[in-house]
């Protein structure tokens, strides 16, 4: 394949179809994730991670069924880079020879840049996703909802 990879059709629809083509009407579309627990053969780095990364990628639409593979190839990525960066520390602190474990830094953190971007992790991909209203709720969320005082679209007195 020639040329720049295509981005995912629901990443585009994420970021409100920004080029205007059309999309690919009988594209396949796996089913969306419902339970992210982490499996269990995992390590409990890993696990932590995938608990981190699974619940946002769910709540924006873009884990599926057929994602799990590479979002567990990620997490142990993730989770290695964590503990080179723990060794990392401790070797600096005691003086230490640390150009294995920068040179390991290096390489973790090329992978999970790669995998991260093809899942839509990447912090330029997010700038541009649009995520639907009601999946954006967090603790304050039922202020947005409550009635406005002395009928002002500003919410204060005029």
């Amino acid at each position: 394949m020639r040329g720049r990879r295509p981005k995912p059709t629901a990443l585009k629809e994420l970021e409100g179809n920004p080029g205007r083509r059309p999309l690919p009407a009988r594209e396949p579309r796996p089913a969306a994730v419902e339970d992210v627990t982490p499996p269990a053969h995992l390590e409990a780095d890993a696990q932590a991670v995938w608990r981190e990364l699974a619940a946002g990628l769910r709540a924006v639409g873009l884990l599926t069924r057929l994602d799990g593979t590479k979002l567990e190839v990620l997490v142990i990525h993730v989770a290695e880079h964590r503990r080179l960066y723990a060794e990392l520390t401790t070797a600096i602190g005691a003086q230490h020879d640390t150009s294995r474990l920068r040179r390991g830094l290096r390489q973790e953190a090329e992978i999970v840049r790669g995998l991260a971007t093809d899942l839509g992790l990447d912090p330029v991909a997010r700038t541009r996703l649009q995520v639907p209203q009601e999946a954006i709720e967090d603790e304050f969320s039922e202020f947005d909802k409550a009635p406005r005082l002395f009928g002002s679209d500003r919410g204060g007195p005029r």
